[in-house]
Order: C-alpha cells, then sequence, then structure tokens
C-alpha cells in the first residue's frame, strides 16, 4: 500500500476501513459507526482523530421526510454509534466535533442545521462535555 504523504480525512464506519486508512497514514477518521477495539487501539497508537457525526444520524430520525425503513436502520446505527464512540473516548482515542452535514438551507441535514452539532455530540455521547467544548 502507498502511503499518504499530505494531510486526509477518510469516511470509515468500521474496522477494515480505518486500518486500511491508518496504515496508508490517514489521521482523521470520520464516523467511526461501528469502531471496535483493535481501531480504537491502532488509532490512539497513531495519534488519529475521530470525528464523530452524530448530527446527521439524529437529523434523519427527526426527520418526517424518511421512510419507515430508514428510520429504523437509522435508530439501530445512532445506538451503535454512541456506544462505539463511548468505547473510543474510554480507550484514548483522540475526538474532534463534526456532523457530516450537506446540502443548503434549514432542510433535513443541510448545513444551516450544524448550529446543531455540538448539541448532538452531548446529547449522544457518554463524555463530559467540557472535554470538546474547548
Amino acid at each position: 500500500m502507498q502511503r499518504i504523504e499530505a494531510d486526509q480525512l477518510i469516511p470509515g464506519h468500521g474496522e477494515p476501513g480505518i486500518m486500511a486508512a491508518l496504515e496508508a497514514g490517514v489521521l482523521t477518521i470520520e464516523h467511526g459507526s461501528y469502531i471496535d477495539d483493535e481501531a480504537c487501539t491502532a488509532m490512539k497508537d497513531a495519534g488519529a482523530i475521530l470525528v464523530p457525526t452524530f448530527t446527521v444520524v439524529r437529523e434523519i430520525l427527526e426527520s418526517e421526510d424518511v421512510g419507515a425503513y430508514a428510520a429504523r436502520k437509522a435508530a439501530t446505527v445512532a445506538e451503535i454509534h454512541r456506544e462505539n464512540i463511548t468505547r473510543a473516548y474510554e480507550a484514548g482515542v483522540a475526538i474532534a466535533m463534526g456532523s457530516d452535514l450537506g446540502g443548503t438551507g434549514d432542510g433535513t441535514a443541510a448545513w444551516g442545521r450544524s448550529r446543531h452539532a455540538s448539541q448532538r455530540m452531548s446529547d449522544a455521547s457518554r463524555f463530559p462535555r467540557r472535554l470538546w467544548a474547548i
């Protein structure tokens, strides 16, 4: 695998993608929805930063425009994501705030809703707000 010689970030939900990214030299991983103990240890050892994206899932859960299947899936992912980000925090992984929002305006998952990101992170996680609200 070719090592990346520039600062990069990748969207990584689980161990295979996270491990491949770390091996390539990526030090910022977004999402981490399905991060496991091995990936947590590797991220901590590499000094990588995890950027959970709680806001976009919460936006889907609160939307009236999302079908029943998507709402059920988002609810499942939200709980798993919260538990796994707590796992990462407890393992000593550096964590930053992010939202993964796209689009414009103030609709579901739009950039205009990013103002909710800090509250979503606080609501979704078990670690103290003071640690990330510096």
